[in-house]
């Protein structure tokens, strides 16, 4: 079955090294902005999933 993606959304932050927030390393950054971005893409396709079952 082949799934069709329509949309991916990414919303990020763009700051300077100095603005991060207090106590939060790249690493922590990163795997917060991954797992954002997975659920995303969990529920997108959860979405197309149950729109073909409908029809």
């Amino acid at each position: 079955m082949a799934i069709e993606i329509r949309q991916l959304l990414v919303k990020t932050n763009v700051v300077d090294g100095d603005e991060r927030q207090p106590g939060m390393d790249f690493q922590e950054s990163f795997d917060s902005v991954r797992k954002e971005i997975l659920e995303e893409c969990r529920k997108m396709m959860f979405e197309i999933i149950r729109e073909e079952r409908e029809r």
